[in-house]
């Protein structure tokens, strides 16, 4: 378990799509819970950081329509990365992860990755509270 903290827009959203783009190229399967940014965004982040170029240059191609013969090679390495991008509770992520398992079939899953911790939905009065919660429920689940 590890986790990442710093302020708004200094690329811990990036760092965990630069994990996962790396975690699939040893074909385990990858679970993402894309809390705060849409699939789509998550999509076209991970297929910049793939081929190698700027999120803008993605949307580029994608206009000239030229992304989808480019893309082949990013979408077979991530074919057993799978994300969700809807509110998720902490007491929901043995479900996802159950959910995860099943479509991945013979592939195992090795890593679940969060983005972010503050939007997984957890009870607590405090924001201390919480984030113990947080911290020791995810550790007896990555056990």
């Amino acid at each position: 378990m590890c986790g990442v903290a710093a302020r708004a827009g200094v690329g811990k959203s990036f760092l965990l799509a630069s994990i996962a783009h790396n975690l699939a190229a040893g074909g385990v399967g990858v679970g993402v819970l894309s809390l705060e940014m849409p699939g789509v965004e998550w999509a076209e982040r991970q297929v910049a950081i793939g081929l190698d170029v700027a999120q803008e240059r993605v949307e580029e191609m994608a206009r000239a329509r030229e992304l989808g013969t480019a893309a082949v090679p990013v979408l077979e390495r991530m074919r057993h990365t799978l994300w969700i991008d809807e509110h998720v509770r902490l007491g929901d992520i043995p479900a996802v992860c159950q959910l995860f398992r099943e479509r991945l079939g013979k592939v195992p899953l090795r890593a679940l990755l969060v983005d972010y911790l503050g939007l997984l939905g957890v009870i607590g009065k405090d924001a201390y509270e919480r984030a113990s919660a947080l911290g020791r429920e995810l550790k007896n689940l990555a056990k």
